[in-house]
């Protein structure tokens, strides 16, 4: 019996909504709490807070206005996130916390 496991990422909803330049942008994933990705991966809550901005789908410039800091300073956080946690580019550091979204209970339990 063959089994197919699929990446909680990829069970997200597929609708897309129109952003302001021609852009198109997925519904927005659910993140995980800042506190799991801090405790797994030990980062600073900087850098969790732009962790989780990443798998929202903001870009670096959305977080940096979100928080009142430079791109730059975010751009920093991102490296300390890409290298706790092993990645190598943004689009990995996404997937790999994208996963991590919170299951929900099924209705009526």
């Amino acid at each position: 019996m063959d089994t197919i496991i699929e990446p909680l990422f990829r069970q997200l909803s597929p609708k897309s909504s129109s952003k302001p330049g021609g852009r198109r942008r997925r519904d927005t994933p659910q993140a995980p709490a800042i506190e799991l990705v801090q405790s797994l991966y030990d980062l600073t809550p900087a850098e969790a807070r732009v962790a989780r901005g990443l798998v929202t789908g903001k870009t670096l410039e959305e977080i940096a206005t979100d928080q009142s800091v430079s791109r730059n300073t975010v751009r920093t956080h991102l490296r300390g996130v890409m290298e706790k946690t092993g990645c190598n580019r943004q689009a990995e550091v996404v997937a790999l916390l994208g996963g991590l979204a919170p299951l929900n209970p099924p209705r009526g339990e």
